[in-house]
């Protein structure tokens, strides 16, 4: 099983490194279950935000929509965060709609490569996973005396 996305391009320069992202977790893209993509006005509640997004999961596919491809990628991460692969690769799905926005306007990081070294690796695999918990914000500091910089995703 795995999943089919539709409208994918709509998340703009987010698609590669989500597509890489699904390909590093084992997810297919040629499955059965359509999640689309959607560009469209928010709830009143959350619509404050240009992160946020609604998440409707239903048994014929999931619909994700968003103001912008930030809240379409957010969306995206939340339904692979809800996805139970434990099954031999069968994916199990909860019926839901989910409304969400972030509670802070960033969320980051900080890696001190100056301290305690970390290879290439073991960072690309550190902002993968900083996707997945939708953390835009990565603060890295080369040498004890020198000032940190930020990246913003």
């Amino acid at each position: 099983e795995g999943i089919i996305l539709v409208n994918y391009d709509i998340l703009g320069v987010f698609m590669l490194g989500a597509s890489d992202l699904l390909s590093k977790l084992g997810i297919s893209t040629s499955g059965n279950h359509e999640v689309t993509f959607v560009i469209g006005t928010m709830p009143a509640e959350i619509a404050d935000s240009n992160e946020a997004y609604t998440l409707e999961l239903t048994a014929t596919g999931t619909t994700i929509t968003a103001a912008d491809a930030t809240g379409l990628f957010n969306g995206l991460m939340s339904f692979i965060g809800l996805l139970d692969l434990t099954n031999n690769n069968m994916m199990t799905l909860q019926e839901m709609t989910v409304h969400d926005k972030p509670r802070f306007e960033y969320r980051g990081h900080q890696v001190d490569a100056a301290r305690n070294f970390r290879s290439m690796e073991t960072i690309m695999k550190t902002i993968d996973a900083m996707a997945l918990w939708k953390v835009r914000k990565i603060t890295k500091q080369h040498c004890p005396s020198c000032a940190p910089y930020n990246i913003i995703a």
